[in-house]
């Protein structure tokens, strides 16, 4: 169960993400005729999917040292070296570097801000003086969080047979292109609409 957890972090996380980046390039795009239509919800709705795949991955690449913490870095540390090969310790060594608490990825280093700053505590500074600042110092690059999350899972799945895990990991939610049949039915209401 322990490992199917974060493989379902994972996996939500990137669904969201996916279905973010969709919605963004129909409002770029083909769609944006009618999804400004309802400019305020379509703009919530895209914020909370960018927004939840983030706190998804805050949650996955959290730092926190305590027992009832679950998280990549605490899933990594627990395997034992003695019962790894001296491939299987060297990979162990560069994934706990990617993740590590005091220096790790710079990827994950911000995302930590992120989390540290905005998503679990409400930094003061930011909240009374604005994010831009933040923003410039840590600007969301949206292949920086795809790469989070492809080296999450790329993480999961090689420490899967340490744990014994023989499950699948399922990237996406199965029917993640659901969101095409909103848009389409938009515009089919906004067509029937405009011949009335």
């Amino acid at each position: 169960m322990e490992f199917h957890s974060l493989a379902v972090a994972l996996a939500m996380a990137n669904t969201h993400f996916y279905l973010g980046k969709k919605l963004d390039e129909a409002w770029r795009g083909e769609f944006k005729k009618e999804l400004y239509k309802s400019l305020d919800f379509w703009s919530y709705t895209l914020r909370a999917h960018f927004q939840t795949a983030i706190l998804h991955l805050c949650r996955v690449y959290d730092e926190r040292r305590k027992d009832d913490t679950h998280h990549l870095l605490h899933l990594v540390e627990k395997i034992d070296d003695s019962n790894l090969t001296d491939l299987q310790r060297q990979q162990k060594t560069m994934d706990f570097s990617f993740l590590q608490k005091s220096k790790p990825n710079e990827k994950v280093a911000k995302l930590r801000k992120w989390r540290n700053n905005y998503f679990a505590h409400n930094n003061y500074i930011l909240a009374i003086d604005g994010m831009e600042d933040f923003l410039k110092k840590n600007p969301v690059d949206l292949q920086e969080i795809q790469s989070l999350i492809d080296n999450g899972f790329s993480i999961l799945e090689r420490w899967a047979i340490y744990y014994d895990f023989k499950g699948e990991f399922p990237r996406f939610v199965e029917r993640k292109d659901d969101y095409q049949f909103v848009l389409e039915s938009l515009r089919f209401g906004l067509i029937q609409k405009t011949r009335q």
